[in-house]
């Protein structure tokens, strides 16, 4: 695989990891597991609790994530 190729498809992979990370993105997976009364994960945290921590510590999750 060429330079070129290999930089296309980092490109690629970097693209579609921001487009999950969009806010409308994350509001919609918000809403379907607070729709569907989704379980406290491993951490111990409800769906009531997330939307809480998500706003207090989302630029720094955003910024680890990518």
């Amino acid at each position: 695989m060429c330079l070129f190729t290999s930089a296309l498809i980092e490109a690629s992979r970097e693209a579609e990891e921001e487009q999950v990370l969009l806010r409308h993105n994350m509001i919609r997976a918000y809403k379907r597991v607070k729709s569907n009364g989704g379980a406290p994960g491993i951490d111990g945290m409800t769906v009531e609790d997330l939307m809480p921590y998500l706003q207090k510590h989302w630029t720094g999750i955003r910024e680890d994530l990518l």
